[in-house]
C-alpha cells in the first residue's frame, strides 16, 4: 500500500480528479441524507451513500462525453478505448466508438484495441470492434 501512495503516477490521478471529487460529493450527501430520512440505520445510509458515490461518477462521466469532453488519451498517451478493452466493457467499447474514438487507433506498444481484445480471447469484444469499423488485417 506505502508503494502506491508514493507512485507518481497514483499522485497526479489524485490530484487530477480532485475537482470532480468535490462536484460529486453533493450526490452521496443527498442519498446518505434520504437514506436516514427513510429510516434506514447509519450504516445503511453510509453504505448507500457511498453506492450512489460511485454512481455519481458514472453519471458524471456520460455528462462530459456528452458535452463534447476530449476523450482521445490521456497524458501517456493511452486511449479510454484501451482501456475498456482491457477491462472487458464491451458496452463502453461501443459507447466510445459511437463517440467518434477509432477501433483502429493504435496504442504506444503498436497495439490496436482489436489486436489486445484477441490477446485476451474476449470474443465478445472483437465483435463489438469489428462492427465499430475495426479492421481485423491490421499489422502491428
Amino acid at each position: 500500500m506505502r508503494r502506491i501512495v508514493t507512485d507518481s503516477d497514483f499522485r497526479e490521478g489524485f490530484v487530477e480528479m480532485l475537482p470532480a471529487t468535490l462536484a460529486l460529493v453533493p450526490f452521496g450527501l443527498v442519498c446518505g441524507v434520504g437514506a436516514a430520512a427513510a429510516g434506514a440505520s447509519l450504516i445503511g445510509a453510509m453504505g448507500l451513500s457511498a453506492i450512489v458515490f460511485s454512481g455519481a461518477a458514472q453519471i458524471l462521466a456520460v455528462q462530459l462525453l456528452a458535452a463534447g469532453a476530449p476523450v482521445d488519451s490521456n497524458r501517456k498517451q493511452q486511449s479510454p478505448l484501451f482501456a475498456a478493452v482491457r477491462s472487458g466493457r464491451s458496452g463502453m467499447v461501443e459507447h466510445l466508438i459511437r463517440k467518434g474514438l477509432s477501433p483502429n487507433a493504435k496504442g504506444s506498444s503498436g497495439d490496436t484495441p482489436i489486436i489486445s481484445a484477441a490477446a485476451k480471447g474476449d470474443a465478445a469484444l472483437v465483435n463489438v470492434l469489428v462492427g465499430g469499423g475495426a479492421t481485423i488485417d491490421e499489422q502491428r
